[in-house]
């Protein structure tokens, strides 16, 4: 067993055994038992967490997006430029973009001066859900994402750069039929 594992199922059991005194009534916090039913010993509770089990809280499904990525001095004809900047805040510029459905080229440009200025950019139907992403982005660089196939919806997408999206930098592609 790995430390992830195991870190994950000393975790695991130190959370169900916590709900498992707390039901019973007893002190939610490991320790010696002094009186009562809670002194007498009972069966140790061992739960298990794989790297490959799901989170416990509900994860949206992932689109399936085909993609390429590659750094790129200019814009391919058709593209759709995004801005990824820190300033005023780390944003995308324009946050809200529009496509038919079918093949949809971004081109990306970072013009951050700042070393730490790095940025990427995942896409989804939800947050978090990355169906298609880039490597990070320095400053000064640039890149074309293409995306294969859209069908009509809309998607979400985001810098996972530290905690850029967190503090806004996240926006919405619209694919029309």
């Amino acid at each position: 067993m790995d430390s992830r594992s195991i870190r994950m199922s000393l975790a695991g059991g130190l959370i169900l055994g916590s709900a498992l005194a707390a039901c019973a009534g007893a002190p939610a916090t490991p320790g010696p038992a002094t009186s009562g039913p809670a002194a007498t010993a009972g069966p140790t509770v061992v739960a298990t967490v794989s790297p490959t089990d799901p989170p416990a809280t509900a994860t949206p499904e992932i689109i399936a997006i085909s993609s390429t990525f590659e750094l790129a001095e200019s814009a391919p004809d058709g593209a759709i430029e995004i801005v990824m900047s820190l300033a005023p805040g780390p944003v995308f510029a324009p946050t809200e973009i529009s496509a038919p459905a079918g093949d949809v080229t971004l081109f990306l440009t970072n013009p951050d001066a700042r070393y730490d200025g790095r940025h990427n950019f995942r896409i989804g139907g939800t947050l978090l859900a990355t169906s298609a992403t880039t490597p990070d982005i320095l400053p000064g660089k640039a890149g074309v994402l293409r995306l294969e196939d859209l069908e009509s919806g809309e998607y979400i997408f985001w810098c996972s750069v530290q905690a850029h999206y967190q503090a806004g930098m996240q926006g919405v592609l619209t694919v029309t039929p």
